[in-house]
């Protein structure tokens, strides 16, 4: 990251030097657009929409809209038991 008193100085040595900073700015930006898109695309995919298996998905989200109610698994306290007599 350059200080606002380098840039001065890139300023203070003309127009072509001004040019040429802009320039290689506008390039360097172009290449990290290109990182990002190509980064963003392989983070879309998955085994849904890609020849990926099921194994390489990174951020799986479930579908269990239930939540916990806290209580142990099996029958609860003063619940009165029904069985099959013999």
């Amino acid at each position: 990251m350059l200080t606002d008193n380098e840039i001065r100085k890139i300023i203070d040595q003309g127009p072509e030097v001004t040019f040429i900073f802009i320039k290689e700015l506008l390039q360097k930006i172009d290449r990290l657009e290109k990182r990002v898109q190509a980064l963003e695309s392989i983070i879309t995919k998955d085994s849904n929409n890609s020849s990926k298996p099921p194994s390489t998905d990174m951020f799986r989200k479930t579908n269990n809209s239930r939540e916990k109610s806290g209580k142990k698994p099996g029958g609860q306290p003063g619940h009165k038991p029904h069985r099959l007599e013999l």
